[in-house]
C-alpha cells in the first residue's frame, strides 16, 4: 500500500478511503475535485483529526470551515514533522497491527522511505485543506 494523499478518483480502488471535499457535503461522492486517504492510511493520523475536531465522524459527514480549517491543517503539519524525526514507527503511531506498519518501511526495508512518505503525504492535506480555506469555503470529511 502507498502512503499517498489520492487525486484522482480514477485511482481508488474500492470504497475504503476517507473523502475531503470543498464545500458542504450534499449528499454527493466520489467527486472529482476531492482528494482522498486510504482507510489504512488515514487511521495513522486518525487521532489528529479526533484532537482537532471533537465532532469528527469516522462513519459519516463532518463539515469544518473557517479557523477550524487552518487549525487542523496546523496540526498535520506538526505531526508530519514528528513523523520525520521519528526513530520508529510506535514513536508516532500507535502500534497497529496488520499493513500500515509493514507499508511504512517497504519496500527497501527502510524506516526513512515511510516517513518521507507519511510526512509528504499530511504536508499534501494540509496544502489542500489551506487552499479550500482560501477560497472560504467549508471542508466536508466524508468517513468510510
Amino acid at each position: 500500500m502507498n502512503i499517498e494523499l489520492i487525486t484522482s478518483v480514477d485511482r481508488l480502488e474500492g470504497t475504503l478511503y476517507f473523502e475531503f471535499h470543498p464545500g458542504a457535503y450534499g449528499g454527493n461522492h466520489w467527486r472529482t475535485e476531492s482528494v482522498y486517504l486510504h482507510l489504512y492510511v488515514f487511521d495513522l493520523v486518525a487521532n489528529v483529526f479526533v484532537a482537532e475536531i471533537p465532532e469528527f465522524s469516522y462513519f459519516g459527514p463532518t463539515t469544518i470551515s473557517g479557523r477550524r480549517v487552518e487549525k487542523l491543517a496546523k496540526a498535520l503539519d506538526e505531526f508530519a514533522a514528528a513523523v520525520n524525526s521519528a526513530e520508529t514507527p510506535d514513536a508516532v503511531w500507535q502500534p497497529i497491527e496488520g499493513n500500515v506498519h509493514r507499508g511504512l518501511i517497504r519496500p527497501t526495508g527502510r524506516l526513512d522511505h515511510g516517513q518521507r512518505a507519511g510526512e509528504h503525504q499530511l504536508r499534501d492535506l494540509s496544502r489542500w485543506l489551506r487552499g479550500v480555506a482560501a477560497r472560504s469555503e467549508p471542508v466536508s470529511i466524508l468517513g468510510i
